[in-house]
């Protein structure tokens, strides 16, 4: 089984005189989801602030895990568009 690392990286190489940023689609992911769940429990209750972002994060979250999942099991349902009717 594979380990993911949930730390999102620091990467200070440098491009062309500034910093590579690099956020891969899995790590990324998991990044919104643990930010989402750092809103939710931020406060007893949560803020309606907090409920927003956590909900906006999670969003992205699903979106991403999923986009990340699909271009890994077939690409080409990710990445072409559906036939016209």
């Amino acid at each position: 089984m594979q380990t993911l690392e949930i730390r999102p990286r620091n990467r200070r190489e440098l491009i062309g005189g500034q910093p590579a940023v690099d956020f891969p689609p899995m790590q990324n992911g998991i990044d919104d989801l643990l930010s989402a769940t750092t809103y939710l429990t931020h406060g007893d209750p949560p803020e309606p602030r907090d409920l927003k972002y956590a909900i906006l994060h999670l969003q992205a979250a699903v979106e991403v895990l999923l986009k990340a999942r699909l271009q890994r099991e077939h690409w080409s349902q990710y990445a072409q568009p559906a036939p016209a009717p």
